[in-house]
């Protein structure tokens, strides 16, 4: 991406994720990446400008999940987003040489139009990264098969698509490379159950048999023993049964109903979990935190 394009002396990556206040993890991102400390009364612009002459890089402040600001009720993330972007606008006015950069979700995109008015120049810069086109995640599925020494079944051709079939939203046609991968992987798992690792050939049969629904049912439950036989290991007082229920409470806290991931501290998790454990699991401090560092 923008990394292999750009030199290391040419820029000062800094990526920052809303946490509970955009404005506050601004802060805390220039604070964690200064040399030289700031005075009480150094305004935005000014730590920034300090960063640079610390680095001698352009500062490049990248918001990851910029859609996080538009999750929160809609009083909150409007204040937090104007006081934001009138922070942008007053750097960019006392001329300091910086850039920002705003990934966010494209149906999240209009949520920014209120703001124009107080940057002015906010839409006149944007890229859409779009999915990988069919012909793109062919050649990924048929270089990723050589470079492993794969063999694929004749015709070769009627593979490769038969695995494009089987990851594609019925919704959109898309495929996901995070699913292509988890994909790959199963299938090099289900072959060398029977054959060494010198001899793997991806079949008709053994894609046919390999469904997506399958196969990401199967990758979630490989994780979940991986972790539990850990568990039972460093806690053997605590059940299989037991062990589930904080795995799955953790999970239901930690995704949103967009689907994406919450970013809540270990208190406010442990707070929810209540919701979902007794609480003889709810207060077991040590092995929860355990877990949730396992899930990291």
């Amino acid at each position: 991406g923008l990394s292999g394009k750009l030199r290391e002396i040419d820029w000062l990556p800094i990526f920052i994720r809303r946490g509970k206040n955009i404005n506050a993890a601004l802060e805390q991102a220039l604070h964690a990446w200064s040399i030289t400390p700031f005075s009480e009364e150094a305004s935005l612009s000014e730590k920034v400008q300090s960063l640079f002459l610390d680095y001698y890089k352009r500062v490049y402040l990248i918001f990851d999940q910029f859609e996080e600001l538009f999750l929160v009720d809609k009083s909150s993330s409007q204040k937090e987003a104007t006081t934001f972007f009138q922070n942008v606008s007053s750097i960019l006015e006392n001329g300091t040489d910086f850039k920002i950069i705003l990934i966010i979700r494209e149906e999240f995109l209009a949520h920014l139009t209120p703001y124009e008015d107080i940057l002015q120049n906010l839409f006149e810069n944007r890229m859409r990264v779009e999915y990988m086109r069919r012909a793109g995640i062919r050649n990924v599925i048929q270089k990723t098969i050589a470079y492993h020494d794969i063999s694929l079944e004749h015709p070769e051709e009627e593979i490769v698509e038969m695995i494009l079939q089987r990851l594609e939203s019925r919704q959109t046609g898309v495929v996901e490379l995070t699913y292509l991968q988890v994909y790959l992987d199963r299938l090099w798992r289900n072959v060398i159950k029977n054959h060494t690792e010198e001899d793997i050939t991806f079949t008709k049969k053994l894609v046919s048999e390999s469904r997506f629904e399958n196969v990401m049912e199967a990758f979630l439950r490989d994780q979940i023993d991986s972790i539990e036989k850990e568990v039972q290991e460093k806690f053997p007082e605590v059940s299989s049964q037991d062990w589930r229920k904080i795995l799955l409470s953790m999970l239901y806290v930690l995704v949103t109903e967009d689907k994406t991931k919450q970013l809540l501290s270990k208190e406010e998790i442990y707070a929810q979990l209540g919701t979902y454990l007794p609480e003889s699991l709810s207060h077991k401090q040590d092995i929860l935190e355990y877990c949730l560092d396992r899930l990291a």
